[in-house]
């Protein structure tokens, strides 16, 4: 898989735009390809969301990626809030989705008829 970026700009455009495009340096955009390779190392080098870890209970493991992305690896004020807003959101998140379903099926409850849940 390969995605270049740049050159169409410089195709599309008319005579005079195209040559000043093709010989200021800060105007061209030129081409930049990713490889399958290199998206390969991206994702190898990466560290999980740390959304996904509170999800799964790796909490532990959540607050030291929040520390690393947000303060150089440092548990600081920022680091900490960042993890209780991930966390606080998930609990809130859970607990909609369980009121959501009760309120689901006292409805179904309500609307049809008796024998039939």
């Amino acid at each position: 898989m390969a995605v270049n970026v740049g050159m169409a700009s410089a195709v599309s455009c008319p005579g005079n735009i195209r040559r000043h495009i093709d010989h200021h340096p800060a105007v061209h955009v030129g081409s930049v390809s990713i490889s399958d390779s290199d998206m390969l190392m991206v994702n190898l080098t990466s560290p999980e969301s740390p959304r996904w870890m509170v999800h799964e209970e790796l909490f532990e493991e959540a607050r030291l990626v929040v520390a690393q992305t947000n303060s150089n690896s440092r548990e600081d004020d920022v680091s900490l809030a960042v993890y209780k807003e991930i966390v606080d959101t998930l609990k809130f998140e859970k607990e909609f989705v369980s009121l959501a379903k009760e309120s689901e099926q006292l409805l179904l409850m309500s609307v049809l008829p008796a024998g039939i849940l």
